[in-house]
């Protein structure tokens, strides 16, 4: 397993089984041969040996803890390498904002690996990955992740459900990406508080709650197979994104999305995100495409329509200049010849106006 303070619990029927195992650092992988890898206690000296050693207890089910301070250590990779860990819960604690804390799944016998209870993540920034690309991690039941404020969890690593309906419900205020693989249960993945992205594809559903944000990446699209829907979602809900942001369209999810609770669809409902950038909402087939861009200009002042019309504000109130050097004023009723480069902000402008019809 790969995480920093880390805590695997079953519960049947209410009551707890396995043991506690504390992570000692002595070596990147979860056990075997003669390596002291796991304590009984935390920062404890009597240590526990997994998979073929007389004290490993059958079945492989275990509350995994790994100590803050060991886990400071930076890239440090603690391997998923035996058949048939059940993972009852994680609890992550690190003792840094960034550890380069890992969890992967490389070895060819990173099989039968079950997850079937929550994921906490209390501080931290970790990455959860499997370089091998050989086994991914069977949710046996509905689960909750739990992102705290400020922690953020790249998960790459396949998601298999037991029966196919496993559902996803994404709690807490920090952020869950899940980057690069798919969910194989087919249920909803409920982004229930903070932030969610990345560039996986969801099997199943994909539902953001009221308040909750979108991870935006230039280079992440999430796919959804199923239906992608919203209670109340606009631009305010996209993270990392301002005025600084890189003009383009960028596909950020695709699926079957219900635009109901969705604000800032189209171009007439843009927001402004200062030094006249804009962004808003794009739908075209299937894909939902966040665009940010800066309006078209006329002497300093955006063009806010198709059809040319600009507000000058007391210079002119609103004229439309999709005619070159002539421009119709809605206030006098009458096009005016009025080169752009006549207009000098603070000094005003001069014109001719066009008599009759």
């Amino acid at each position: 397993m790969k995480y920093l303070s880390t805590i695997i619990s079953l519960i049947i029927a209410g009551s707890v089984f396995g043991q506690d195992i504390y992570w000692t650092g002595n070596r990147d992988a979860w056990g075997g041969g003669d390596h002291n890898n796991f304590s009984t206690e935390p920062g404890g000296t009597e240590y526990v040996r997994l998979y073929g050693s007389d004290n490993a207890p059958e079945p492989q089910v275990f509350h995994h803890h790994y100590d803050e301070n060991v886990l400071a250590q930076p890239e440090l990779n603690v391997s998923m390498n035996r058949i048939g860990q059940t993972i009852l819960s994680m609890n992550i604690t690190s003792a840094t904002p960034d550890s380069g804390f890992r969890f992967d799944t490389t070895e060819e016998n990173s099989v039968d690996i079950v997850l079937s209870g929550p994921v906490n993540v209390h501080s931290g920034i970790h990455n959860a990955f499997n370089a091998g690309g050989i086994a991914g991690i069977t949710l046996t039941q509905d689960a909750v992740w739990t992102v705290a404020e400020g922690a953020k969890m790249t998960w790459r690593i396949p998601l298999p459900g037991l029966t196919g309906g496993e559902s996803l419900t994404k709690n807490g205020g920090g952020t869950l990406l899940l980057n690069g693989m798919t969910t194989g249960y087919t249920g909803q993945t409920l982004v229930n508080e903070g932030s969610f992205g990345g560039s996986a594809t969801l099997s199943g559903t994909l539902h953001f709650a009221a308040g909750t944000n979108y991870s935006f990446s230039p280079f992440a699209t999430t796919v959804v197979n199923g239906t992608v829907s919203f209670d109340s979602f606009g631009i305010e809900n996209v993270d990392n994104l301002s005025a600084d942001s890189a003009l383009g369209t960028y596909p950020i999810m695709t699926g079957n999305v219900n635009t109901a609770n969705l604000r800032n669809l189209g171009e007439a409902n843009a927001v402004d995100l200062g030094d006249d950038i804009r962004a808003w909402f794009d739908l075209t087939g299937d894909v939902l495409s966040l665009v940010v861009n800066a309006p078209a200009m006329w002497a300093h002042f955006p063009i806010v329509n198709e059809i040319g019309d600009v507000d000058t504000g007391g210079l002119m109130g609103w004229i439309n200049v999709s005619h070159g050097d002539w421009v119709y004023s809605y206030d006098f009723g009458t096009w005016v010849h009025l080169p752009e480069e006549r207009v000098i902000l603070g000094l005003g402008a001069w014109g001719l106006v066009m008599e009759g019809n």
